[in-house]
């Protein structure tokens, strides 16, 4: 079969037009035409839909792909139209018509891709390695990362150029098609495009993170825009003193991450301050000299090598309730850490643990100081 001619190539601009069916496949849903003007996904942009006239049957095509052997551009018809395949044959006329605003927005936003790319290469020296074009956004993949500044500088370039009204040509050189865009950019492709960069109205740059940018055009950066205004109208409601931007969210809230880490340092050393206090106190239970200490912020290993610089200074035995409700016993006398550790699972069935002489561990705790102090009073010799 002969490979389908793609009508688009001669005027982008055109919604209506006239062929025969070549091909029906009733088991795949799949029409092929002499002639069509969709456009098939390809060069990473969406596909085109509509519908097809055949026989006075309506029929919606929601997706076309090209058959890259053949180069048949296959449309796919809704599936609740399947049934309507059995009546048509090879040679029917056909009348199709493709959805004009789904196409526009994407000739718009294809125009943009090439326009927003041509200023990331000659402006920045950063290339598109890939991009991607549907109806409500477009997407480019940069070889390089770029700060905010720098991305709203193109942005405003781009809508500058915009605001020229620079023209745009499809030339067929040496059998392949280029979009030119005044002197701007020229470049081999094959999607479709917009006649003048005024068309596109408005480019906004919706999202950024790790050399991928998201950009909106048209209605959609219409969209994007007012919520953007929305958004920032809820943040000088929420804070009133000095954020009236996502921008200034930002800087707030790097702020307060770093007053937290700061925070979070002065709480330690609180921590350690207090720990070491607490350590520096005994009482005796049942004539063994004890500290039983409540460290929360600490870990068992934490607590471990804390305990460690000080379990050798004095007999004594050090029981201390660490994060989780974790225990850590260190002894240099009797009882043992081990023993200190046998007592609590006596008390608890639901503490587990072990160790040695000197350091044992185990736990949970479900219980406080006092609720340890009380158990050795009345359960150690």
């Amino acid at each position: 079969m002969n490979e389908t001619k793609l009508l688009y190539f001669n005027d982008n601009y055109q919604t209506n037009f006239s062929s025969k069916v070549v091909d029906v496949s009733i088991k795949k849903g799949v029409l092929i035409f002499e002639d069509t003007l969709f456009y098939p996904r390809g060069g990473n942009q969406d596909f085109d839909t509509g519908f097809v006239i055949i026989n006075n049957d309506t029929l919606p095509i929601i997706s076309v792909t090209k058959d890259r052997k053949t180069n048949q551009v296959m449309h796919l018809v809704s599936e609740e139209a399947w049934e309507k395949l059995a009546s048509v044959n090879i040679d029917d006329d056909i009348r199709g018509e493709i959805n004009w605003k789904r196409r526009y927005q994407l000739m718009k936003t294809h125009t943009s891709q090439h326009l927003l790319s041509s200023l990331f290469t000659k402006n920045l020296g950063i290339e598109t390695i890939d991009v991607e074009i549907s109806e409500d956004h477009g997407e480019i993949v940069l070889d390089g990362k770029l700060d905010y500044e720098t991305l709203i500088s193109v942005q405003q370039q781009a809508n500058g150029l915009i605001a020229k009204q620079l023209q745009t040509q499809l030339e067929l050189i040496n059998g392949r098609f280029h979009v030119k865009i005044s002197d701007v950019d020229d470049r081999e492709c094959g999607g479709t495009h917009v006649k003048n960069l005024s068309e596109i109205g408005k480019i906004i740059i919706d999202q950024y993170k790790d050399g991928r940018l998201f950009f909106r055009v048209g209605i959609e950066a219409e969209k994007a825009e007012r919520q953007h205004q929305i958004d920032n109208l809820k943040l000088v409601q929420i804070y009133p003193q000095g954020v009236s931007s996502l921008e200034d969210l930002a800087v707030h809230l790097n702020g307060l991450q770093e007053e937290n880490v700061r925070q979070k340092c002065r709480i330690q050393e609180l921590a350690n301050e207090l720990i070491k206090v607490e350590l520096a106190r005994e009482e005796s239970i049942n004539g063994v000299k004890m500290t039983l200490v409540h460290g929360p912020e600490f870990t068992t290993k934490e607590m471990k090598e804390i305990i460690g610089q000080q379990s050798q200074e004095k007999e004594r035995v050090i029981i201390c309730i660490c994060k989780n409700n974790s225990l850590v016993v260190a002894s240099n006398t009797t009882p043992f850490a081990s023993d200190i550790i046998a007592l609590c699972k006596k008390h608890d069935s639901n503490i587990n643990g072990g160790g040695g002489t000197t350091f044992a561990q185990g736990g949970p705790w479900n219980g406080s100081i006092d609720d340890i102090r009380g158990m050795l009073t009345s359960s150690m010799p």
